[in-house]
């Protein structure tokens, strides 16, 4: 056998073992484009004012529970009304924002769908769980557990 018939059956065989490895780093390529994560999507943060309260059936409304009052007055039966504490959180899509309560509960909310009217909130407070629609300047009052002989009410809005 010539070198050159050697050469020749060589480069025949290489040619399809070519294509096949150019093939194998397309085919490679193509799989790390679709594997990539792509661009990083914005996420929309959220400006809210959790408050919590303290209803008891006796006692006064203090000053700064006045507002509270006004949109809690037919709804919850109490006579005595004050703010314990109250926090303004910024929070942005699927993050969590959460504040504990008095009781030791840890009240934690996070905003799962911008989409719509106001935003739309996951709530976990112990044992009430809940997705609600959260429009700006509805706010949303949530019962909470009983407390120094009295119930803590939490409200939760979205400016």
């Amino acid at each position: 056998m010539r070198s050159s018939e050697f050469r020749g059956s060589r480069e025949a065989h290489a040619g399809p073992v070519r294509a096949g490895r150019r093939l194998f780093r397309r085919l490679l390529v193509l799989l790390a484009i679709a594997v990539a994560p792509g661009p990083a999507l914005a996420q929309e943060a959220f400006e809210f004012d959790v408050s919590v309260l303290h209803a008891t059936p006796t006692g006064s409304v203090d000053r700064a529970a006045g507002r509270f009052h006004r949109l809690l007055g037919k709804r919850v039966r109490y006579e005595g009304l004050r703010v314990v504490t109250s926090k303004s959180l910024r929070v942005a899509t699927n993050d969590i924002g959460s504040v504990k309560l008095p009781d030791g509960v840890r009240f934690g909310f996070r905003p799962i769908d911008p989409e719509g009217p106001g935003v739309l909130v996951a709530i976990d407070m112990g044992q009430t769980q809940g997705d609600f629609r959260l429009p700006a300047g509805k706010p949303l009052v949530l019962g909470g557990s009983a407390w120094k002989g009295g119930q803590l009410v939490v409200v939760l809005e979205l400016r």
